[in-house]
């Protein structure tokens, strides 16, 4: 009877160990009716704007990098390695640049993301281009996003081309020197968090919250007729979509700063799912995965590092 009862808990303790298993690390299913909807006609209208105000360029950086095994990135077991690159955006028009997130200082990446191999040279162009931009957007609070915004005071954009909601502002302090708001950020009125805002031509910014409560997607109508959806940290690599699973609860709960709303994560990537099938030639841009924007540069659609100007061989490639 002694034995009989070990190896009933024995079964016992795989069963709970399997169920923990299966929950913290291989549960990534979507529902199958999100309530997050991505209205793509009302962006498309929202983005209107004469051709030649609209972005003719896609510029970008990767400041900084970390490689971690797939099961981190999305739910499943596979430990085969993934490159997180943390990429920053520009779009280049006739209006003015657009920044889409601004990277961190090697500071600031030492206090959060130590692991991360720092790309100086890299953080020296997206530092550059921030100043000169005519419109700063975005996609969340996190360091390697909005770092560089605690340190603002010594770039000195133009504020009125700040545009950010209230939950991103409130993210800036713990990035800044003394923990406090920067001055020249203190007056901004914020951006809507309730409906999708137009930043520049042919730029939509729609609230996303669920990553973390700022979170926000951006849609981009280009002058050559291409639309790109930003995704931020919506999901990390295309395999999100590609296989239809979210992140782990282990990397949701235990691994982030904050825990994120896994509920309203998984219902925005349900509907990034059904929108990528019904319009298939929208394009789709996480932050992170850097074999993505590998591909789109062979496409034409990106072009590496932040130049002085912008370059006319890729926009001849990218005309329509």
């Amino acid at each position: 009877m002694k034995l009989v009862k070990i190896f009933a808990v024995l079964g016992v303790i795989v069963a709970l160990l399997a169920g923990a298993v299966f929950h913290y690390f291989m549960d990534g299913a979507l529902p199958e009716d999100p309530e997050f909807a991505i209205n793509i006609e009302e962006l498309r209208e929202l983005a209107e704007a004469p051709s030649e105000l609209r972005p003719t360029t896609i510029e970008y950086e990767i400041v900084a990098r970390r490689d971690v095994p797939k099961l981190g990135t999305q739910a499943g077991l596979e430990r085969s390695p993934i490159t997180m690159a943390r990429a920053v955006f520009r779009l280049r028009s006739e209006w003015g640049d657009t920044m889409i997130d601004v990277g961190m200082t090697d500071a600031t990446r030492q206090e959060f993301m130590a692991e991360d191999v720092f790309e100086a040279e890299a953080m020296e162009r997206v530092t550059a281009a921030v100043a000169g931009a005519r419109s700063i957007v975005v996609t969340h609070e996190h360091p390697d996003h909005i770092g560089l915004l605690g340190q603002i005071e010594s770039i000195r954009p133009d504020a009125d081309g700040i545009l950010l909601t209230a939950e991103q502002l409130a993210g800036i302090p713990k990035f800044a020197d003394n923990g406090e708001l920067p001055a020249m950020l203190a007056g901004l009125k914020p951006v809507s968090s309730d409906k999708p805002t137009v930043v520049a031509p042919g730029v939509v910014m729609l609230p996303a919250a669920g990553h973390t409560p700022g979170s926000v997607i951006f849609f981009v109508a280009m002058a050559d007729g291409r639309e790109v959806l930003f995704l931020g940290d919506t999901v990390w690599n295309m395999s999100n979509i590609r296989d239809a699973l979210g992140r782990p609860r282990f990397v949701q709960q235990f691994l982030m700063p904050e825990p994120e709303d896994r509920g309203a994560v998984y219902d925005q990537l349900a509907s990034v799912i059904a929108l990528a099938e019904r319009e298939p030639d929208l394009i789709m841009l996480p932050s992170h995965d850097e074999d993505n924007i590998d591909g789109l540069v062979k496409l034409g659609l990106l072009s590496h590092q932040m130049n002085s100007e912008p370059e006319p061989a890729l926009q001849a490639e990218t005309a329509p």
